[in-house]
């Protein structure tokens, strides 16, 4: 995933290996900040901690993000 930041506004690309470009539309205000902070290779208790929420909510955004942009982990 490339995340782009220019003049204030945050630009999307979301490569797949071997699939389409995938518009991250599809997520809330929140999960697109945990895929900021993902990208960004901060972990799942950081990421909590930046966003005021529990781990374990961090890690159900995850794979509710996951699911919606048809990917197993962050890395794909």
């Amino acid at each position: 995933m490339m995340v782009l930041f220019w003049g204030g506004n945050v630009y999307w690309h979301w490569y797949v290996f071997g699939r389409a470009e995938v518009t991250l539309d599809a997520l809330t205000a929140l999960e697109k900040q945990v895929v900021i902070l993902v990208a960004q290779g901060h972990t799942n208790r950081e990421i909590a901690e930046k966003l005021c929420l529990a781990e374990q909510t961090v890690r159900n955004r995850r794979v509710v993000i996951y699911e919606k942009l048809g990917v197993s982990n962050s890395a794909e």
